[in-house]
């Protein structure tokens, strides 16, 4: 992939370029709270389980977030 194309951290800034809407929103609600979880994450957006957790591991993937924590206390934070 081109880095364009990704959300890929640039000199500390974050470019959304590549990424969908509830994603640049989640990034802006973990900039507030300082991270997120896969049930605020649905609760937010009013989503399923299996999408919350595709659309938060294509921020890890991406290089946006980072995991921290296990099982049901995983959280995302920006990494």
């Amino acid at each position: 992939l081109h880095p364009a194309e990704v959300g890929v951290q640039k000199e500390g800034r974050i470019s959304f370029e590549g990424l969908s809407e509830r994603q640049k929103k989640a990034i802006e609600y973990i900039k507030k709270k300082g991270s997120v979880s896969n049930k605020e994450y649905r609760n937010i957006f009013k989503i399923s389980a299996a999408t919350a957790k595709r659309e938060l591991q294509d921020l890890v993937k991406k290089k946006v977030c980072k995991t921290r924590g296990a099982g049901p206390s995983l959280k995302y934070i920006i990494g």
